[in-house]
């Protein structure tokens, strides 16, 4: 998040009252980033090149369902915090969704950036972060292919409105 301004971070404008916002006269940002991934390929390669390449002044937390990629994804970011939710079993399992929520805003970050794997990837955990006042919601698609099913598409739509950024 360097701006291409030798020290200097990037601006970040709240979307409404109470919102976070980031400014060059802060000194650092906390960004968690997530993925729902239980295994290593091409997304999770380029989030850890991501991790690896982040500026000294980003404090990163690597979130995630599965142990073996949270702990790899985290040791490409030396000092990062690596967090291991519960796996929701969909968007009707309330249980793990509220801990995602719960385990979230535990960790007072700045940035909840979502590692899709492909389009339906990460729902629960990007609805449980929307629900945290102030946190601003980024997701990353890796494999933009279309959903598959009329019930599949109309949740991406939904969680795809959540997000202050989609790259």
């Amino acid at each position: 998040i360097d701006n291409g301004v030798k020290g200097n971070m990037a601006v970040c404008r709240p979307r409404s009252e109470g919102q976070t916002e980031i400014t060059p006269s802060r000194s650092s940002i906390n960004v968690g980033f997530y993925s729902d991934s239980v295994e290593w390929a091409g997304a999770e390669i380029a989030l850890a090149t991501l991790l690896a390449g982040l500026h000294e002044r980003v404090h990163a937390t690597v979130i995630g369902v599965d142990e073996t990629i949270v702990e790899h994804l985290s040791a490409y970011r030396p000092g990062s915090r690596a967090v291991v939710l519960p796996a929701p079993k969909g968007m009707r399992d309330f249980r793990n969704i509220a801990r995602h929520r719960r385990g979230i805003a535990a960790l007072k970050l700045d940035i909840f950036q979502a590692n899709l794997t492909w389009l339906p990837a990460c729902r629960e955990a990007i609805v449980a972060a929307s629900t945290i006042p102030g946190l601003r919601l980024l997701a990353v698609e890796h494999l933009p292919f279309d959903c598959p099913g009329t019930r599949s598409r109309i949740m991406t739509y939904f969680t795809a409105r959540r997000l202050d950024a989609h790259v």
